[in-house]
């Protein structure tokens, strides 16, 4: 059973590496909390399908986060201490660096082999 635990905490400690990464990539520089919140709902996106913005939509993108926070709040409540993991692995190896509590990737190989799928 711990076993599975473990591998079940890799997965999303992986997916979170990668959507920060990824989105750090395109936006450069991004404060922690924004960082937690859209890496929350880049994954429920990704993996439950359905869009955050489309055109159809009248509301800001931040509006439109925080109705989709609201509706799953016990969700990113349970994927918070993942999501931390995820930054302070990615601090610990030297890929993510913060200043001022604004976030940046700090390996050029990363930033010229990412793809840009955010």
């Amino acid at each position: 059973m711990r076993n599975i635990r473990v591998q079940t905490e890799s997965i999303q400690l992986s997916i979170y590496c990668n959507i920060i990464c990824q989105t750090l990539q395109r936006h450069e520089k991004l404060s922690i909390c924004k960082t937690v919140t859209f890496s929350y709902l880049i994954k429920q996106n990704r993996f439950l399908g359905g869009t955050i913005y489309t055109a159809r939509n009248t509301q800001d993108i931040i509006y439109k986060g925080i109705s989709l926070l609201a509706g799953d709040f016990d969700g990113f409540c349970k994927s918070v201490p993942y999501i931390l993991k995820a930054l302070h692995l990615l601090m610990s190896r030297g890929i993510v660096d913060s200043k001022n509590d604004i976030l940046y990737l700090t390996t050029k190989q990363l930033k010229l082999d990412s793809t840009n799928n955010v």
